[in-house]
């Protein structure tokens, strides 16, 4: 399969610190992962190293690839079909030159419930060990279902 490389440039030793506590985490939850299916979801840490460099330390994680898209471009694909798809005569009659956001709220409160329900395991899983304190729209995967025809 496919593998991930990242490269984290720390220039402090504090950052140094905080970027190993990430990998050591994932490598925690590699283990913890045969007793928990929850955290399947989460990347595997293969390979890691460290290189000292002009400015810091350059951490190098090899990770494999998890399927998905990020929520943030899955979000903004959305938006564009859904503006390409309404005129912009239809718009402006309704006195947007977007569409209207308020059509999009019962959709949003069914993502909203659905990303709550499939993320919510993972992150009790993941409390025994740490807290996730960045949680957002651009590190969020998701797979949507496929159209059955």
């Amino acid at each position: 399969g496919f593998v991930a490389l990242k490269d984290v440039y720390c220039r402090s030793m504090g950052n140094l610190e905080q970027t190993l506590f990430e990998i050591e985490l994932l490598l925690a939850c590699s283990r913890q992962e045969s007793r928990d299916s929850h955290l399947v979801r989460l990347p595997r840490c293969l390979s890691h190293s460290v290189a000292q460099v002009a400015e810091g330390w350059c951490v190098r994680s090899v990770m494999n690839i998890l399927p998905g898209e990020q929520l943030d471009n899955s979000l903004h694909r959305k938006l564009e079909h859904a503006l390409a798809t309404t005129s912009a005569e239809g718009r402006l009659e309704m006195g947007h030159n977007e569409a209207p956001w308020f059509d999009y709220i019962p959709e949003g409160q069914v993502m909203a419930r659905s990303l709550l329900l499939q993320i919510s395991p993972t992150l009790d899983s993941l409390s025994e060990l740490a807290w996730h304190r960045d949680v957002n729209s651009h590190n969020v995967l998701i797979e949507e279902p496929a159209k059955t025809h």
